[in-house]
């Protein structure tokens, strides 16, 4: 929820230079995320993988497992493959907090981690001043064969600045919510996986993703769950440039940010947010 440090981060005094970054969001690609604020190393849906189902390769490379290191908490979104990879977790230190929905605890722990602390929507979890909030988004239960009932969360990640993960998400009215209960800087939305149509009950397309961020009122938009891995019939790199032309017709062009991995988005002390290479 909105805090009274929020409100105020923006008049905040801070020292120049890097000191002045109060938030960095580093892309890894598909929809892992490595989320730097208030002293703090939160990576979300962690996936170094080659390949996942055996069959499906990544397209590009994997940042080094160096990039994870000194993680103080991870964010599991829900239980299908691409999202929940174990051998990635298995190059984790086992001490780190892992944060999962319902039903996904065993899994995590045959992954080789120790804590494992389930959220249901809208519960909290707090990392020194950064706090973790569990919310809807729209997807499907389940990792086959063995979990079918497993759950899944969109995760809102409030300290100095505000990140929302969706994870894995359709378009839905409850984006709306999420952005009358914060002040979002930061929204990481899905835009692969949308072809056949049906798909789009369970993931957005591009135009989907823009929309979601005004429903949101997101200050900007990174693209996850693209780029990576072939999961549907939409071409490969269609993704992105249907998200770039949207906002263009939009009038929106400056409120997407396409990262490549290992690309950064940094908010700073001054409201002003920039794009930084690897």
């Amino acid at each position: 929820m909105r805090s009274a440090r929020q409100r105020d981060r923006h008049a905040e005094k801070v020292k120049p230079g890097r000191e002045n970054e109060i938030c960095r969001v580093t892309f890894l690609g598909h929809s892992s995320v490595l989320i730097r604020m208030d002293g703090k190393s939160i990576l979300a849906d962690p996936n170094l993988s080659r390949r996942i189902f055996f069959f499906i390769r990544r397209r590009t490379p994997a940042p080094p497992a160096s990039a994870l290191k000194a993680v103080d908490l991870i964010l599991i979104s829900h239980g299908h493959y691409d999202h929940l990879d174990l051998p990635t977790l298995r190059t984790l230190p086992s001490e780190t907090p892992v944060i999962v929905p319902e039903g996904l605890e065993r899994v995590v722990r045959w992954g080789g981690m120790k804590q494992v602390v389930t959220l249901q929507r809208w519960e909290a979890h707090h990392l020194g001043s950064v706090i973790v909030t569990a919310v809807p988004v729209k997807h499907f239960r389940g990792r086959p064969p063995l979990f079918p009932r497993t759950g899944y969360n969109g995760y809102v990640i409030e300290g100095k600045a505000t990140v929302f993960f969706a994870g894995d998400s359709g378009l839905f009215e409850g984006m709306a919510e999420i952005g009358r209960k914060w002040d979002i800087d930061i929204a990481l939305l899905p835009i692969g996986a949308y072809e056949p149509r049906s798909f789009r009950r369970h993931h957005m397309s591009p135009e989907d993703a823009l929309e979601a961020g005004r429903m949101l009122r997101a200050k900007v938009i990174v693209p996850i769950h693209w780029g990576t891995f072939k999961l549907s019939l939409e071409p490969f790199d269609e993704p992105a440039r249907r998200l770039k032309e949207a906002a263009s017709r939009a009038g929106l062009s400056s409120m997407v940010r396409i990262l490549l991995p290992s690309e950064s988005l940094v908010v700073r002390g001054d409201a002003s947010i920039e794009t930084i290479g690897d």
